[in-house]
């Protein structure tokens, strides 16, 4: 059974936990409207930054995907 989990709420996890300081200027900014980057679209720029819309999906025993 596959399990699906939005790939932004990845990244917020990951960024908001890097961060540091929460009460400073840098951290965490809010998604744009439109969600992001696609995955394509992140694919094909050389340095991708900001936020990418899609899913990660984790099979078990299967290596952990990066879908549209």
């Amino acid at each position: 059974m596959a399990r699906r989990v939005p790939a932004l709420t990845i990244v917020a996890v990951v960024l908001a936990a890097a961060c540091g300081d929460a009460g400073g200027e840098a951290g965490l900014s809010l998604p744009p409207a439109d969600g992001g980057s696609t995955i394509s679209q992140a694919i094909g720029e050389d340095m991708p930054s900001g936020w990418i819309r899609g899913f990660i999906v984790a099979e078990r025993n299967e290596p952990v995907r990066i879908c549209e």
